[in-house]
């Protein structure tokens, strides 16, 4: 999957999961702070990575953040998924 499909992947994804609309989830947005995602949140958007890459995914991995309070922006989940996904075998 190119990085610009993963993109928009993941902004749906997000929009669904926490009622947001598509346009205001842009790659600088905060997925706790701006967003309002909680733990149970970065579950079920784990849940829906891996179905719409047909593959098992790390909530770690995918989440990694460098902050205290563990917030993530939303341009380096693409970034991780689309590593995760250029890493494994097509």
């Amino acid at each position: 999957m190119t990085e610009e499909k993963i993109t928009l992947m993941v902004r749906d994804q997000i929009a669904e999961a926490l009622g947001f609309p598509p346009a205001r989830i842009g790659p600088d947005a905060w997925l706790k702070k701006d967003l309002g995602a909680e733990s149970i949140d970065l579950i079920d958007l784990t849940f829906r990575f891996e179905k719409a890459l047909g593959k098992p995914l790390s909530e770690q991995e995918i989440f990694r953040s460098d902050r205290a309070d563990g917030d993530v922006l939303v341009g380096n989940i693409v970034r991780a998924l689309s590593l995760t996904d250029s890493s494994s075998p097509s």
